[in-house]
């Protein structure tokens, strides 16, 4: 796989954006809306080409996240929208992380989807409060940026997060009013500002951030605790998960094919 060929790139963001028109229409099955959103989280991260791709399709997923926090999706478990938020948030971080997409993640509606999440009454506290960090690393990243300042001011960022200003205050204590000093221009004196930016980049903890891990078998949906990793993973390659040495098995006959010796170059290097 090379995420720097732009037309295989391309035909894979497409092919994504196909799935996740399938949640959007509320045919996809559980584990057809974790692989989809995990995977896009993962090439965003990976591969600059593939940021460019999400933005040439104009890839939306706005509408999706909104029927797959509705009552349509009611047949959901707990973990399931748990690994689904997860990768939303850490998507919208890599997007706001990386300088070739921060701007176009902002008109694209991506901070609305962050609103949805903190909409949702079906996530957990505890979920809640993993997605708050990662929108204050994400809105602290953003407002580095005089153009996404800018772009936050036109889309009015400030009206959709301010209904869940004592959610992220909760979490991190004066948050909102640091961002309200910044989307309002100056609200407060900056001296104030930097005073309390650093106790809450202090609770910023990385140990929040971690994304579950699914088992590798299709047959599995299995999540593995995050306190608590008791997965393992292919002995040779040590690189694919797995809940069980059953479903290591099971899932041999697929992997067989693509797993590489520890060390070993991927076929063409």
């Amino acid at each position: 796989m090379c995420l720097t060929e732009h037309s295989f790139v391309e035909k894979l963001a497409r092919s994504l954006q196909k799935s996740v028109a399938r949640i959007e229409v509320v045919s996809a099955f559980p584990r057809e809306i974790i692989c989809t959103l995990q995977g896009i989280c993962s090439f965003a991260h990976a591969s600059k080409v593939f940021r460019q791709c999400m933005q040439a399709i104009h890839m939306n997923l706005l509408p999706a996240v909104q029927r797959l926090f509705s009552e349509d999706y009611i047949f959901l478990s707990e973990d399931d929208l748990y690994a689904s938020t997860e990768s939303l948030a850490r998507l919208i971080e890599t997007l706001a992380l990386s300088s070739d997409s921060r701007v176009w993640m902002i008109n694209a509606g991506y901070l609305q989807v962050l609103a949805e999440l903190f909409r949702s009454e079906r996530l957990t506290n505890e979920t809640k409060e993993q997605v708050v960090n990662r929108c204050a690393l994400s809105l602290l990243r953003l407002f580095e940026s005089k153009e996404c300042l800018k772009a936050m001011r036109e889309t009015d960022v400030l009206s959709l997060l301010k209904p869940y200003s004592s959610l992220l205050d909760n979490k991190l204590p004066n948050f909102w009013r640091h961002v309200e000093s910044k989307l309002l221009d100056d609200a407060y004196s900056k001296i104030e500002a930097l005073a309390e930016l650093h106790p809450i980049l202090k609770s910023l903890r990385r140990a929040d951030f971690a994304i579950p891990t699914v088992c590798s078998w299709s047959g599995c949906t299995a999540l593995e605790s995050v306190s608590t990793p008791t997965f393992s993973k292919c002995g040779r390659c040590g690189v694919v998960p797995y809940c069980s040495k059953e479903h290591q098995k099971l899932h041999w006959p697929a992997h067989k094919d693509h797993c590489l010796p520890k060390g070993a170059k991927p076929f063409g290097h």
